[in-house]
């Protein structure tokens, strides 16, 4: 994150934060802990131009919507407030709402020279929201047992997610061997933890397919909740990479880490599979795909 405060020192600090509260949901989860560093986020991001103060409308909006939805309500206004929460959310992780200015730290950047050039943002966004659905409305783990328990569960899975998927690609060609340590490294799992996967994970699964799964409430339930949710999951992808095998493998991808959740209903079971998998594929494969011809 050194090039962030080289680029914007004083927005820097307001990703900081950002960080700092997103942990601490797992630290100390009191919502006067991380509401107090969202705060401190907040204002250091608009001083440094990350955000306009318009920005704060479709955050308060949202939040509201992740708040109702985490009470015991159903019917038509709990529809109306999951509906709502998914459509400005995607709205954020997709950059089309007005008022934030994500920074851009990579323009260009090239892993290889047989990959396809990529910009590297520090997307505020997206983790803004990822933090009011883990503070008010996805439960986390809260004990060491639990952890122990969940990564019994999690590394086999996560190991079998790495070796299907870039098995996967590499068949159709998106990819291929390419072990590298780019200068950029710290910088990029920084920016990977808090600012995609965990944005992805808490959004997709820990939303939208634990929503779908609840209200349907059988097993058809549950695989129809994965198969939604990876489908949303694949098309949104569209917006970054249009190419069909790369949303081939991007679909797959997203019901392996559905599964994953749905077996141990953790969001961590997930999110570490993803950041297992990113990984794996940044450092020792093609990323994040080989250029194709024409």
């Amino acid at each position: 994150m050194i090039e962030l405060f080289f680029k914007h020192p004083i927005g820097a600090i307001g990703y900081v934060f950002l960080i700092l509260a997103l942990l601490s949901i797992w630290i100390h989860r009191k919502i006067w802990v991380w509401a107090s560093l969202l705060a401190v986020s907040l204002a250091f991001a608009y001083y440094g131009q990350v955000i306009e103060l318009q920005a704060l409308i479709p955050l308060l909006l949202v939040g509201g919507c992740y708040f109702f939805s985490s009470q015991d309500i159903s019917g038509f206004w709990r529809l109306f407030a999951c509906m709502a929460a998914a459509i400005i959310t995607i709205a954020l992780y997709t950059h089309f709402v007005k008022g934030f200015n994500n920074i851009l730290l990579f323009p260009n950047w090239r892993s290889s020279a047989s990959a396809i050039t990529m910009n590297i943002y520090a997307n505020y966004d997206g983790a803004i929201v990822a933090l009011l659905i883990l503070g008010l409305y996805l439960p986390v783990i809260k004990s060491r047992k639990e952890v122990t328990t969940l990564l019994m569960a999690t590394i086999p899975w996560m190991i079998l997610t790495g070796v299907i998927i870039l098995f996967l690609s590499e068949y159709l060609q998106i990819i291929r061997w390419d072990p590298k340590l780019p200068f950029i490294t710290l910088t990029w799992l920084t920016l990977q933890l808090f600012f995609v996967v965990i944005p992805e994970e808490v959004f997709y699964r820990g939303f939208i397919q634990r929503e779908i799964a609840k209200n349907l409430g059988n097993r058809l339930g549950g695989l129809l909740a994965v198969l939604t949710t990876s489908l949303l999951f694949s098309l949104i992808h569209i917006f970054f990479i249009p190419n069909l095998s790369y949303i081939i493998v991007v679909f797959v991808t997203s019901l392996l880490y559905g599964i994953i959740y749905q077996l141990t209903g953790k969001i961590e079971s997930a999110i570490i599979t993803h950041f297992f998998t990113n990984t794996c594929h940044f450092f020792f494969f093609t990323y994040p795909m080989l250029i194709q011809p024409t």
